[in-house]
């Protein structure tokens, strides 16, 4: 439990700390927050989701629908 809330204080402030950082430009390139949280200390990755034919062509319909509304297609 106290891990769990040791986790979650360290990305709280590492997001607000980075939120800060990079919205005032005081870099050229913008901050990871996984990447300022000590290794022991950083969430699990979320694995990837495996995704079904259907979903894949679903969601490559709907890319193609918003660039065509963006860049106008036809």
């Amino acid at each position: 439990m106290a891990d769990a809330r040791l986790q979650a204080d360290w990305v709280r402030d590492a997001a607000l700390a980075c939120l800060v950082v990079n919205r005032n430009g005081w870099t050229r390139t913008p901050i990871d927050p996984v990447q300022v949280i000590p290794p022991a200390f950083r969430p699990p990755r979320e694995p990837v989701r495996n995704r079904t034919a259907d979903e894949i062509a679903e969601e490559s319909r709907f890319a193609w629908v918003v660039l065509d509304h963006v860049f106008g297609g036809k």
